[in-house]
């Protein structure tokens, strides 16, 4: 939603930036009602005192003469915490208690809000023990808000928004009554949801982290997320679009591509890191185990997880290359085992006092031993 302009100056007017800069660095008040200190940013190893805050016909505003970057209070949490300018207009404001404008579709999100809540009272033990068998916990079910459509036998996965608001649903089936049965339903697009803008599991973006881990599908970002991994988020099993790349490069964050290890899941990584590519985002890639998905591998390793993925980590050049160096090994072998019966038959024809050194050429040359 957009937010009013008087709102936005409502908010820089009753923030103290020094009270708040305080909380990082220790100022020093000088003259008038200026403050100095040494520049809290991680990246700026600040020796001297190079941070300055001071009052202006604008209001106070902050600079930092090494990193040569000020501005506001909104500015100032943007650049220290590594947020988004709504995201620090929203965390300042639960900070000081100042009340956010109303959404437009506030509505639609607490309708979602009593909709999921009633899911939630509807679990059952048929619900709790599938969801204890793919590897859950209570607290898991409580963290994602799992719940329960007792109407339709199926397992409900409330779809939030990076702000937490309620945009949706998917549902897994329990058990198929039929093989026309879809094994996941979503809400349909709307407003508030657009599938392919979609990724699930941003509300728990943890903006400090290096990655930003991109999946399959809720069970993978559920079970890899309760054994360690952070900022794992999933295309509910559809491929990645060009409508998610400006939220992806608005974290500013490397992204892992993690897809199920068989055939599909192989094609589903080329085309993502490829569309990646042709949007100037260079990722990382990880192959699972031939049938295995993120869900299996997370509970196979469970804590170990993170040390696992991060092993099994590499570039998606990297990866090519060595897809290129598998398929010449594996052809050059198969070139070797059809010349093998040819160069056997050579040294056949060749007198005994020569056999050694044809035997020697060939190795060297081509790699063959010749068997007589």
């Amino acid at each position: 939603m957009s937010l009013p302009k008087e709102f936005i100056t409502d908010l820089k007017r009753r923030i103290d930036l020094a009270e708040l800069v305080d909380e990082y660095t220790d100022l020093t008040k000088g003259y008038d009602n200026d403050w100095f200190g040494c520049c809290p940013h991680p990246n700026h190893n600040d020796p001297t005192p190079s941070f300055h805050v001071r009052e202006t016909s604008e209001g106070q505003k902050w600079f930092c003469f090494g990193c040569n970057t000020g501005g506001d209070c909104i500015d100032f949490i943007m650049w220290i915490e590594d947020m988004q300018w709504k995201d620090a207009i929203m965390y300042l404001a639960n900070k000081y208690n100042i009340p956010m404008p109303k959404s437009k579709y506030e509505k639609e999100y607490k309708r979602n809000k009593l909709l999921a809540n009633k899911y939630q009272k509807d679990i059952k033990e048929r619900a709790y023990k599938y969801l204890y068998d793919r590897g859950l916990s209570n607290d898991d079910i409580s963290k994602w808000n799992i719940g329960y459509d007792k109407y339709n036998d199926r397992i409900v996965f409330p779809m939030a928004d990076k702000y937490g608001n309620i945009i949706g649903f998917n549902k897994r089936i329990i058990e198929s009554k039929n093989k026309h049965d879809k094994k996941y339903i979503h809400s349909p697009g709307s407003e508030i949801f657009k599938k392919s803008q979609y990724l699930y599991g941003t509300n728990h973006i943890n903006k400090k982290h290096e990655y930003i881990i991109i999946t399959e599908g809720v069970m993978d970002v559920i079970l890899a997320t309760k054994y360690g991994l952070q900022n794992v988020v999933c295309t509910l099993g559809v491929a990645l679009t060009k409508e998610h790349i400006p939220y992806l490069k608005s974290l500013n964050k490397t992204v892992v591509l993690i897809y199920d290890g068989d055939s599909k899941g192989i094609e589903a990584i080329n085309k993502a890191a490829n569309l990646l590519l042709d949007n100037d985002i260079y990722c990382k890639t990880v192959i699972l185990p031939d049938g295995k998905d993120l869900a299996d591998i997370s509970l196979e390793y469970k804590y170990k997880l993170p040390n696992y993925i991060e092993n099994s980590m590499c570039t998606y050049g990297y990866y090519n290359a060595k897809n290129a160096v598998d398929d010449y090994i594996k052809e050059l072998y198969e070139l070797k085992l059809r010349y093998q019966p040819i160069v056997n038959n050579i040294i056949k024809k060749v007198p005994n006092q020569e056999k050694n050194t044809i035997k020697s050429f060939l190795e060297n040359e081509i790699g063959l031993k010749v068997t007589n």
